[in-house]
């Protein structure tokens, strides 16, 4: 991976995410766009194999002849999460949350690094053997996941105590076998478990 492209129609979040992942020593240039025209034109001529991108710009992922053979990093609001696109969740190799740290795009980058030499496909892409059955109490408490609500939130307004809120939490990860809120989200929107 030498070539890294950076969508965002925040100029300071793509100066942000600009200079952390330009001191990852795998990369040779950052590229970036604010609009799909210029995202196109970057994707055709410049051919970056990693691409960090906001929900606003998934409709990339309908041009098969620019997005194939490169991984995506679909930043997300944590504040927002119902701008997660069902489409672009599929297609992205990895989630992550627009204000992560250095070290979060340190090991990222690292990470699709060491998967791309090795050949592996991702984890995350599908949702592997039978879709879990879930509760109603936990398809509720993904409801609220998805909605980006807090631990406190959920206990209070299910009106269950905290502890509870937690085991029916690792309960809906191991069911869904993953290890953190966001990659839960995700495999439910894969598994189109809420539709």
């Amino acid at each position: 991976m030498t070539k890294v492209l950076v969508l965002d129609q925040d100029l300071d979040s793509i100066k942000k995410i600009t200079q952390f992942v330009s001191q990852s020593k795998v990369i040779e240039k950052v590229l970036s766009a604010t609009d799909i025209l210029s995202a196109e034109k970057i994707l055709e001529k410049d051919l970056p194999e990693l691409v960090f991108l906001t929900p606003s710009f998934y409709k990339l992922f309908l041009k098969p002849n620019l997005v194939n053979n490169k991984d995506f990093v679909l930043l997300v609001d944590q504040k927002r999460p119902n701008q997660l696109n069902a489409e672009a969740v599929k297609r992205c190799s990895a989630i992550m949350a627009q204000n992560a740290s250095f070290l979060e795009f340190a090991i990222l980058i690292n990470s699709l690094k060491i998967r791309k030499i090795r050949g592996d496909q991702s984890k995350m892409r599908t949702v592997r053997g039978k879709i879990p059955k879930l509760t109603k109490r936990e398809l509720e408490i993904v409801q609220l996941l998805i909605q980006g609500r807090s631990d406190a939130w959920i206990s209070k307004n299910l009106h269950i105590a905290n502890p509870t809120q937690k085991t029916h939490l690792r309960r809906i990860f191991s069911k869904m076998k993953v290890s953190n809120r966001a990659h839960c989200v995700a495999q439910v929107i894969r598994a189109r478990i809420l539709s």
